[in-house]
């Protein structure tokens, strides 16, 4: 609950929570922590328009929408100096600083190949990618647990974009 409580206390959009004592027919289960699922419903109701209009990635890949908006922005982070200025047009760099600093600082060890949702509003002319953590109870468990290398996810577009001046500037 801390990472995306967090992500909240930055301003940022994230999930919201609450923890409860969950009794089924009278049998004690333990607390849980049901959540919101970060989907493109999600994106909808907390940034706007209709869930048909986003597309939604998480680990496991393409969940929503499609993959084309997805594509530009690994192709595009792919030579970040070159094109940093079409970087800032297609992702939120605040937010995703943001998002970046809560897992790095926590030191989330389940997360960036595991754990994460992103989504773009596909016909909002000023859409952008947004990063939403997810099941960030990885968090505050060991501060050794810094860790941010994957395959096409938010750790691999950081590792790419620390290429760029302005990008290390604002992170």
């Amino acid at each position: 609950r801390w990472t995306a409580q967090t992500g909240l206390d930055q301003g940022e959009v994230a999930t919201h929570g609450t923890f409860v004592q969950l009794y089924i027919n009278g049998l004690y289960w333990g607390l849980y922590n049901p959540v919101e699922r970060p989907d493109n419903s999600f994106s909808a109701e907390y940034l706007g328009g209709n869930k048909e209009d986003y597309d939604s990635y998480s680990v496991e890949g393409l969940m929503d929408g499609n993959s084309t908006a997805w594509n530009l922005l690994q192709t595009l982070t792919s030579s970040p100096v070159a094109n940093w200025a079409q970087i800032q047009q297609k992702l939120d760099i605040t937010e995703f600083c943001d998002y970046m600093l809560v897992n790095q600082f926590g030191g989330n060890w389940d997360w960036p190949w595991n754990n994460w949702w992103a989504s773009y509003n596909r016909v909002d002319p000023n859409g952008k990618w947004r990063f939403f953590s997810w099941d960030g109870e990885g968090n505050l468990w060991d501060p050794n647990a810094n860790k941010v290398n994957d395959s096409g996810g938010p750790g691999d577009i950081f590792q790419r974009l620390r290429q760029v001046p302005e990008f290390r500037l604002a992170f």
